[in-house]
């Protein structure tokens, strides 16, 4: 699906504590363009069972939470446990 668009560095399947897989990966590309290619191609593509793909620039956690902070403009998460809001 990936190799199309380019030389592929490694792959990364998510995987739950019986070793299969929760629906998402990793692909790393040898070169950005290319990387940036696979996304305008395959995200949002209709696969053989109806679901569609999500295929986007990794981000950390924090980064997301960052920008969905800025775009929303008030506290998204509240962690009760530390009673941390970020």
């Amino acid at each position: 699906m990936f190799t199309p668009y380019g030389e592929i560095i490694s792959v990364k399947i998510e995987r739950d504590g019986k070793g299969e897989s929760k629906g998402f990966a990793f692909v790393c590309f040898g070169d950005s363009d290319r990387a940036k290619d696979s996304i305008e191609a395959l995200n949002n593509k209709k696969m053989d069972n109806n679901l569609e793909l999500y295929v986007g620039r990794f981000e950390k956690k924090s980064e997301r939470t960052r920008k969905l902070k800025q775009e929303m403009g008030k506290n998204l998460y509240t962690d009760q446990n530390n009673k941390k809001t970020l």
